[in-house]
């Protein structure tokens, strides 16, 4: 049975998080180039996959032209069937919560005898090499880097393993779950949806958690009641940094399937994007794979200048942070 692999995206009008855009279009382009970059990755690993994504609207033409030439299919969600992303449960993250819509729209017995599991990738990722998924196991990515009290996007460990408490008596901190890979077997798409409906029924009920929650905090909730069903390689996914101030790249990551790389939607997506544009088969002709490790890797240690300058600004940008604190 074919696997569907796809991204989710959910167009909504303002200022996105962490880009520098003048203007709508502008923003759009950012996140288009995004997709047609992580689709020619998949397409290139999975020939006969269903390749899908899913939004609210069709893309910029521009780009719609280069996902159809990679046999990409653009499913739109009816805004009827679309309730978590539009809910009440705000964040700072416009549409995160989209994934969840997505689940539960391609939970129909239709779309699950045509397809044997629902592969979900942000649209910042790029798949290096081939990868096997999981057949009968849930798939995501544990994120190691925070400390159990650190808030990510608002919610620490702490926090979560309270509410899984609360709601499965689970006794110790959880894992925390990102949101660049989710992998969900066609068999498990009901039981996912039913845990995510009871979470965020719960969540919408209480603020004695806060009110700010994004699809990582539910559906990290979702695994730590199924963490045996859950299937977690290290070496399939890893999300690097590659900021001037920040960075996470280890010799070990040349083993990384796919990378995901959030601060390189402006820098590295469009370089991409305009090689893949131009030259049919771009990735297939060049060693992309061993190119891109060693771009994040000279990213990780560029020349001693920069690693002077960008020194000073993680001087200047630490007390500034702790007095906003």
């Amino acid at each position: 049975m074919r696997m569907c692999i796809g991204s989710a995206f959910y167009h909504t009008r303002g200022k996105a998080p962490n880009l520098h855009c003048q203007s709508e279009k502008d923003k759009l382009s950012v996140y288009y180039r995004c997709l047609v970059v992580f689709f020619a990755s998949a397409r290139l690993h999975f020939p006969d996959e269903k390749l899908v994504l899913f939004s609210n609207v069709l893309p910029l033409e521009e780009y719609l032209s280069e996902l159809q030439k990679l046999r990409v299919v653009c499913e739109i969600i009816p805004s009827e069937q679309i309730q978590y992303v539009t809910g009440s449960i705000s964040n700072s993250f416009p549409g995160c919560l989209f994934s969840l819509d997505v689940f539960q729209f391609c939970n129909t017995r239709e779309w699950k005898k045509n397809y044997g599991s629902l592969t979900l990738f942000d649209s910042d990722c790029v798949i290096r090499k081939s990868i096997n998924l999981p057949k009968d196991h849930f798939g995501a990515i544990k994120i190691f880097d925070y400390p159990v009290w650190h808030a990510v996007n608002g919610q620490s460990r702490i926090t979560l393993s309270r509410i899984a408490k609360k709601l499965y008596n689970i006794s110790t901190i959880i894992d925390y779950f990102g949101g660049e890979y989710y992998h969900i077997p066609s068999n498990k798409l009901n039981l996912l949806n039913d845990r995510v409906s009871e979470i965020y029924s719960f969540l919408k009920a209480t603020d004695k958690f806060g009110v700010t929650f994004t699809e990582e905090h539910i559906l990290t909730l979702v695994f730590s009641k199924y963490e045996s069903q859950m299937l977690y390689d290290p070496f399939l996914i890893k999300r690097i940094w590659t900021a001037n101030t920040f960075n996470n790249v280890v010799p070990s990551d040349k083993d990384v399937a796919v990378y995901h790389l959030p601060a390189e939607k402006e820098r590295l997506f469009r370089s991409y994007y305009v090689k893949i544009v131009s030259e049919k088969d771009y990735l297939r002709n060049h060693d992309f794979s061993t190119n891109l490790f060693n771009y994040v890797t000279h990213r990780a240690n560029p020349p001693f200048p920069i690693k002077i300058l960008n020194k000073i600004k993680k001087m200047i940008r630490n007390p500034q942070r702790r007095f906003k604190l």
